[in-house]
């Protein structure tokens, strides 16, 4: 049996992605205007403020690409579609923009009912910092993979549920 996400999931990937890009290019223009004013204030000359300075805004810019990379990994692992069948589950994922001009393709991912650890747990990116957003997490290996339970329809997880209790008890 296949399940599909519905649209608004689709759309809200989409949207923050969107959102993760604007933030990381914003903060990047941001990290660029305070290496300029370091630069200016410094008086066009490189002494040892300089050069602690530029240090620590390549060390910002780093830690902001690292967080934009990793939250588009993170959408890059959010399922779309799963199909369950007596062997196996098959996963297909989101696909991501990186800056716009490189695609992470859409994941198919064909697991083995007795590799899988299926979790409840919390989608590691919020909307807001209070809010948390509960899926369901595929663990295979070092890999996750986030199901979205809310956005699929509601026998989802139990048909997992019942297909993996039946290949434990088998």
């Amino acid at each position: 049996m296949t399940y599909f996400s519905n649209e608004d999931l689709a759309t809200w990937v989409v949207d923050k992605q969107k959102q993760n890009f604007y933030g990381t290019l914003v903060s990047l223009a941001f990290g660029s205007f305070a290496g300029l004013g370091i630069y200016l204030q410094s008086n066009a000359k490189v002494d040892k403020r300089f050069i602690v300075g530029i240090i620590g805004l390549l060390f910002i810019i780093i830690l902001f690409l690292y967080a934009y990379f990793r939250k588009s990994g993170i959408y890059n692992n959010t399922i779309k579609e799963i199909e369950i069948s007596d062997l196996n589950i098959v996963i297909k994922t989101f696909p991501c923009k990186l800056f716009l001009f490189y695609n992470l393709e859409a994941k198919t991912i064909t697991i083995n009912l007795s590799d899988i650890i299926f979790l409840k747990s919390e989608y590691p990116l919020k909307e807001k910092r209070s809010e948390e957003i509960e899926c369901f997490k595929f663990k295979v290996g070092d890999d996750e993979y986030y199901l979205l339970d809310t956005y699929f329809e509601k026998e989802l997880i139990g048909a997992v549920n019942e297909k993996l209790n039946s290949k434990k008890l088998s």
